[in-house]
């Protein structure tokens, strides 16, 4: 699992807090989405899991080892991390992106080659189609699903995932919401997930996270939220959605019986 212990981590000497005594733990094959406003600390506590950032205050730990206590590089070989601007390198073709962080390990060619186009198939890229070709030559969500690739090659037990599916447009975000369903029941990965979106939180998320002002205001499934929520923000929050939800709904089912008739 992946736990945070009181963590609290300031950029100005403590006048003011990025995060703030935040306390939880991400179970083995969880996926908990963190969700929250511009600011609230969510990428900070992704940077802290492969010691990108530290904390000032409590510390965090990855399957029981402090990540204090853990080599970075090894650290960050063993934990998938994926970003919303994706990162490939645009040197290096589709097949060699997804290989990286195998090849870093050691891995025989022959085994990073066969491990890299069972990730591609997976994200539904034909590698015999997208192997050799540049990131450049992608769709933004092409690329998206190349990044989900690489960040699954090494067989990590942990996914962090920062704003991946932001800036995509809604049929490929919805597309790419399914693959994430199904790699997260072929592998049982562990996964950490940011997002802007709540519906994203709730469709992906075991357990959604509702982050304000560098604190955890509550951890716990939609439906514990919708009926025990912790404060005021969780309470907006949750009303703000099953509004925009409730407007979305009828103004589908308006519009679909506002076409022209056949034969008008």
């Amino acid at each position: 699992m992946i736990q945070f212990r009181r963590v609290s981590r300031s950029y100005d000497g403590g006048s003011e807090w990025a995060l703030r005594d935040v306390t939880f733990s991400v179970a083995d094959g969880e996926t908990v989405a963190l969700l929250g406003s511009s600011g609230s600390g969510k990428s900070t506590l992704l940077r802290l899991v492969n010691a990108l950032d530290r904390p000032d205050e409590g510390d965090v730990a990855v399957d029981g080892v402090p990540v204090a206590a853990s080599d970075p590089l090894s650290l960050r070989r063993s934990i998938g991390y994926v970003l919303q601007d994706v990162g490939l390198f645009p040197h290096l073709s589709v097949l060699a992106n997804v290989e990286v962080v195998p090849r870093l390990l050691g891995w025989s060619r022959k085994d990073r080659r066969r491990r890299a186009e069972e990730m591609l198939e997976l994200v539904d890229l034909k590698p015999a189609l997208f192997a050799t070709r540049q990131p450049a030559s992608l769709s933004g969500g092409q690329r998206q699903r190349v990044g989900i690739a690489r960040a699954l090659a090494a067989r990590p037990g942990h996914l962090l995932m920062d704003e991946p599916f932001g800036a995509l447009d809604a049929v490929v975000r919805t597309h790419l919401h399914t693959q994430l369903e199904t790699i997260r029941s072929r592998t049982g990965t562990t996964i950490c997930l940011v997002t802007h979106d709540p519906m994203e939180a709730i469709r992906l998320g075991d357990r959604v996270g509702v982050m304000h002002e560098g604190r955890l205001l509550q951890l716990g499934s939609w439906k514990d939220l919708r009926t025990a929520p912790a404060d005021r923000f969780v309470e907006s929050l949750v009303h703000h959605v099953e509004a925009q939800a409730a407007m979305v709904i009828p103004n589908l089912r308006e519009d679909a019986g506002s076409g022209p008739r056949c034969g008008a």
